[in-house]
């Protein structure tokens, strides 16, 4: 499937109209906005957050990958997500992956030890010696905060 039909798809689920998803194909999708960025711009900070979570040792193809990514992309977008990590942002992850809470957070913990068991400077950089588990509320705000930097 081509990216510009991906990305018609995912914008249709989105709320769209189809006169606003028209004007963006034309324009060479830079004008529609989703939130305070334009898709290129989001496309840009996704594979930016995919090249830090490999950098730090999370294999793509293990479950919390994704959902570790969908929560450093929310949190990214709208900061209150990492206040509300169980009440908030787990389910609406779930929502989007359309699995469980209870699920999102059990992978992103995995994909986390992961990253605790693999040493990379990428991982020294980010995270103090002194830090013997990483929860995932830090996890993602840290990630987070780099990001924004």
């Amino acid at each position: 499937m081509s990216k510009v039909l991906k990305k018609i798809r995912e914008l249709n689920g989105k709320g769209y109209s189809d006169e606003q998803i028209e004007a963006a194909i034309l324009s060479g999708l830079d004008t529609l906005e989703n939130g305070d960025f334009s898709i290129t711009e989001m496309e840009d900070i996704e594979e930016k957050v995919s090249s830090i979570l490999i950098r730090l040792g999370v294999h793509a193809n293990i479950r919390g990958f994704g959902y570790l990514k969908t929560a450093i992309m929310f949190s990214y977008n709208d900061s209150s997500y990492i206040e509300q990590i169980t009440k908030r942002l787990y389910p609406d992850i779930a929502k989007k992956h359309n699995t469980t809470p209870s699920k999102v957070e059990r992978c992103i913990r995995h994909a986390i030890k992961k990253v605790e068991a693999t040493e990379t400077k990428e991982k020294d950089s980010l995270f103090p010696v002194s830090a013997k588990k990483l929860t995932n509320s830090a996890f993602i705000a840290t990630i987070v905060e780099k990001m924004k930097i």
